[in-house]
Protein backbone atom coordinates (compact mmCIF):
# COMPACT_ATOMS: atom_id res chain seq x y z
CA UNK A 1 0.00 0.00 0.00
CA UNK A 2 3.14 2.61 0.38
CA UNK A 3 4.57 2.10 -2.53
CA UNK A 4 1.13 2.71 -4.40
CA UNK A 5 0.74 5.80 -2.25
CA UNK A 6 4.54 6.93 -3.42
CA UNK A 7 3.98 6.13 -7.25
CA UNK A 8 0.66 8.80 -6.77
CA UNK A 9 2.66 11.04 -5.13
CA UNK A 10 5.79 11.06 -7.76
CA UNK A 11 4.20 10.13 -10.56
CA UNK A 12 2.73 13.97 -11.51
CA UNK A 13 5.70 14.93 -10.08
CA UNK A 14 7.77 13.32 -12.83
CA UNK A 15 5.39 14.36 -15.60
CA UNK A 16 5.89 17.77 -14.73
CA UNK A 17 9.58 17.18 -14.91
CA UNK A 18 11.84 19.98 -16.98
CA UNK A 19 14.93 18.82 -19.45
CA UNK A 20 17.72 21.84 -19.03
CA UNK A 21 20.36 21.99 -21.74
CA UNK A 22 23.95 22.92 -19.82
CA UNK A 23 27.15 23.18 -20.92
CA UNK A 24 29.84 24.27 -18.66
CA UNK A 25 32.42 25.50 -20.78
CA UNK A 26 30.66 27.92 -23.44
CA UNK A 27 26.81 28.07 -21.69
CA UNK A 28 25.66 31.21 -20.31
CA UNK A 29 23.41 31.19 -16.80
CA UNK A 30 21.11 34.04 -18.42
CA UNK A 31 20.28 31.63 -21.93
CA UNK A 32 17.23 29.93 -21.22
CA UNK A 33 18.70 26.64 -21.20
CA UNK A 34 15.64 25.34 -23.18
CA UNK A 35 17.94 24.58 -26.60
CA UNK A 36 21.96 23.30 -27.34
CA UNK A 37 22.26 27.22 -28.85
CA UNK A 38 21.16 28.72 -25.51
CA UNK A 39 22.47 26.19 -22.74
CA UNK A 40 22.90 27.42 -19.21
CA UNK A 41 26.60 26.94 -17.66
Amino acid sequence: MKKLMMAMVLMPMMALATTWDVNGLSGSNSNSGKSQSEAKK
